[in-house]
């Protein structure tokens, strides 16, 4: 048995060995491709439109989005009901290109937006493009590409935003062709101006010829001005692949900025990458990046790091672990077009006066603990051929090790097999011929929808995690890239959780600190049951002192059920971090994104957006119900700012009643307006948005002479719905008389009795209801708000036993009476 053990222990350190070696060579090898990518663009001719370099394209890319399935592209699920209206960012963009990996930021009614850009203008790729708002986000101006100029020759890819609330200032950082050439960070600063939002000359803050920056992130710090720019460094050392994070600093609103200077650890060297900064309320500087753990005896975890600074980044504190954390490195979530997913944390702290003032909140994706989890099988099975369709796929249970060959150009193997929802399937193909590449898939039941991909970059072995979320037949998909042959060999396991945080292929988890040394246990911020994928999480802290996050969620709308699409969720915390409540699903609707043109990778980017102040919170991202990748933003306002709207009256006009709500400038907010009147129960009427001006406006034709109205509105914002604005309105009486019981209906009746009546103004009344003697059972006190007419439902204030009543109405010392009936 002891022998036992120890070979077991063996095999799983060389398992988890070659899972971390193949974790870092994806690492470089997606560097390195975007490094052949920026040569490429700096020696080029303008590209035909739309054209980006791209890798190689195993079979079923090359057949496109629609693959075997027939289903046209584009084909998303329906809606569910969501929270906020969608604004497009980018509504005049190419079809047939994509626009992701957005990044937003805003200062009151004013906001940019950034985004990788597939489309062209006159021939010359956009690369980046951008939109501006001056109405908080209600509607967006499309500007078109970035300005070039300064020593940046082209723009490339990774936008990101920022804003000096404080001055007013935007700033867009991203990767570049500099002068030189050379590989490029560029920064360009603009601001809104009485004719439009107007560019400076870009500059570049970092250019190197014989390395590359990659996934910069930048910082504008409101109180000093100062610019915080970090990055990863990709260089080669005596031969090997290395790289580093570095920090630089702008004092001067960009016109120059500081010597790089390392932040990451030498230990670290060769394993960091999707580094952030972010600056706190009295000027301190954090920097967070993800590090890779390539040492079997650590059990495959990563770790998410950060470094401090308290004097402007001239020195920082000790590196600190946030977390330790199990990365899912083989594969992006359902229907992503690269074929690995590197998660990176995001950070945000908060700079409001409130109680967790300078709190550092940093959020990631992590997936349970597959590392241990290589299977148990020790007799290979043969694929039975030929498997060239999913109708023929050869029969596979999970747990075996599969040996097969891919014999012609073009040949596809299949395999299917059984699991139960909730379970992790694991597919390591380990062992393959040196002529041969291949792309690994998982697909729903359908064999049409695509759920995992494993693709070659510079790493020879697949490995696919997928937490399914029905129980079902899913097929596996062997695909050769151009026409290699060869042999190859997998294996197959159900990943056993234990007592890892995470639940299936991937989770976002946040934590917190106070000092960025000492951090909290994680919380889980995703809510959605295990099975469903959750990805690219982003962090903000809005002016209510609540972190907010957003995410990529796979839970709903999916019409085969196999958890296949998309749609962006929010949650915030009520207490610091500890805990997470959901606020709900920001995009309008779920994007199945297997049936989705795009022409970059990956389609949906490396990050989405989200930006916080004292209005409400806004994330930004892109989905595909246009048929192919394209950006939106949704802004949710906080409860404070929903109760700022007020209202301005109401107009009796022919017909109807004009009602009227004026809400601050640039808030965009949905708001249902509701109706109450006496006897009836309230009726929503329909959504309002405000115009240019700030009004809503309301017009209700169904009005019945002398009755009062109550009409409300009801704003979606980060709480639920916030109740603003009551007013109320009598409908003019066109009728004569004086005090009246106009009907009781129904008469006989079981008790349910409704009483219809009229008084002469709006001075108190009564409503009694007497038995035969006289004496009082029940009465209703008739205030203003019930009008000079309405209705009173008895048969809500009590319960009448069979027999004879008389209902009477008083007021001022006059009185109606009539005869009621009751029959049981």
């Amino acid at each position: 048995m002891a022998r036992t053990v120890a070979a077991r222990d063996a095999e799983v350190e060389r398992h988890v060995r070659a899972l971390k070696t193949m974790e870092r060579q994806i690492l470089f090898g997606g560097a390195g491709r975007k490094l052949d990518a920026l040569l490429k663009a700096a020696l080029r001719k303008p590209a035909r439109r739309g054209s980006r370099s791209a890798p190689p394209r195993d079979h079923w890319e090359a057949l496109g989005p629609q693959g075997m399935s027939g289903r046209a592209a584009g084909v998303v699920a329906e809606g569910s009901g969501v929270l906020p209206v969608n604004a497009p960012l980018a509504a005049d963009s190419q079809p047939l290109t994509t626009q992701s990996e957005v990044s937003i930021a805003g200062s009151a009614s004013e906001c940019v937006a950034a985004w990788n850009d597939g489309g062209s203008r006159g021939g010359i790729p956009n690369a980046i493009s951008f939109s501006t708002s001056t109405n908080g986000g209600i509607s967006w101006t499309s500007g078109g590409p970035l300005p070039v100029g300064g020593g940046v020759l082209a723009w490339i890819s990774d936008p990101v935003v920022t804003v000096d609330a404080g001055r007013g200032v935007f700033y867009v950082a991203g990767l570049v062709i500099a002068s030189g050439p050379a590989n490029g960070v560029g920064v360009v600063r603009g601001r809104f101006a009485p004719e439009g939002f107007a560019w400076e000359t870009p500059r570049v803050a970092r250019a190197v010829r014989d390395s590359f920056p990659d996934k910069p992130w930048l910082t504008a710090d409101s109180l000093s001005g100062d610019l915080l720019l970090c990055y990863t460094i990709f260089f080669k050392r005596q031969s090997r692949n290395s790289d580093f994070i570095e920090f630089q600093r702008s004092e001067d609103g960009n016109q120059s900025w500081t010597p790089p200077v390392k932040v990451s650890t030498d230990e670290e060297d060769g394993l960091v990458q999707g580094s952030r900064t972010a600056v706190g309320p009295d000027g301190e500087l954090h920097v967070v990046w993800k590090t890779i753990d390539t040492t079997a005896t650590d059990g495959g975890v990563d770790q998410v790091r950060i470094r401090s600074s308290r004097d402007d980044g001239r020195s920082f504190a000790a590196a600190a672990t946030v977390a330790d954390v199990f990365t899912n490195f083989c594969s992006g979530p359902p229907g992503f077009d690269r074929g690995f997913g590197l998660g990176f944390p995001s950070i945000a702290v908060d700079r409001t006066s409130g109680p967790y003032r300078g709190r550092i909140h940093v959020a990631w994706e992590e997936s349970l603990d597959f590392y241990d989890d290589h299977g148990s099988a020790t007799a290979e099975v043969e694929e039975s051929e030929p498997n060239d369709a999913p109708s023929k796929a050869t029969a596979l249970t999970i747990g075996q090790i599969m040996s097969g060959r891919i014999g012609a150009a073009f040949d596809v193997d299949w395999f299917r097999f059984h699991g139960e929802q909730g379970q992790t399937a694991l597919v390591f193909l380990d062992s393959i011929d040196t002529k041969l590449d291949v792309a690994l898939r998982l697909w729903c039941g359908d064999a049409q929808t695509r759920l995992a991909y494993s693709a070659s970059l510079s790493v020879r072995e697949r490995i696919l995690v997928l937490s399914l979320p029905a129980t079902g037949d899913y097929y596996l998909s062997i695909a050769p890239f151009n026409d290699s042959t060869g042999a190859y060999r997998f294996a197959t396991a159900w990943a056993q959780r234990g007592a890892e945080r995470g639940r299936d292929q991937r989770d976002v988890f946040v934590a917190h600190s106070d000092d960025g040394h000492t951090w909290s246990t994680p919380a889980r911020a995703s809510d959605d049951p295990p099975g469903f994928d959750d990805w690219l999480p982003e962090l903000a802290v809005g002016g209510d002192g609540k972190p907010y996050v957003a995410w990529y969620d796979w839970r709903e709308g999916d019409p085969a059920g196999c958890g296949a699409a998309s749609s962006v969720r929010l949650a915030r915390s009520d207490d610091g971090g500890d805990r997470w409540t959901p606020v709900g699903v920001a995009s309008e609707v779920p994007t199945v994104w297997s049936a989705v043109l795009s022409n970059l990778t990956p389609n949906m980017g490396d990050y989405i957006g989200l930006f916080a102040d004292e209005r409400g919170v806004m994330p930004a991202w892109a989905d595909g119900r246009r048929g192919d990748p394209d950006v939106y933003a949704a802004f949710w306002p906080f409860p404070g700012a929903a109760r700022a709207i007020a209202p301005a009256g109401s107009e009796i006009q022919p017909g109807g009643v004009l009602v009227r709500w004026l809400a601050p400038p640039g808030l965009p907010i949905v708001a249902t307006a509701y109706r109450r009147a006496s006897g009836e129960p309230e009726r929503a009427l329909g959504d309002l948005q405000p115009d240019a001006s700030g009004a809503l406006t309301l017009f209700d034709a169904d009005l019945e002479s002398g009755f009062r109205y109550l009409y409300e509105l009801g704003v979606r914002s980060t709480e639920g719905e916030t109740r603003v604005g009551a007013q109320r309105v009598d409908a003019p009486d066109s009728s004569t008389g004086g005090l009246a019981i106009e009907t009781l209906s129904p008469n006989p009746s079981d008790g349910a009795l409704r009483v219809r009546f009229r008084r002469p103004d709006l001075a108190p009344a009564r409503l009694d209801v007497l038995d035969l003697g006289g004496r009082r059972v029940t009465d209703v006190a008739l205030s203003q708000e019930y009008g000079m007419r309405g209705v009173v439902d008895l048969g809500r204030e009590v319960r009448l036993p069979a027999g004879m009543y008389l209902v009477r109405l008083v007021q001022a010392g006059a009185s109606v009476t009539r005869k009621a009936v009751v029959i049981r």
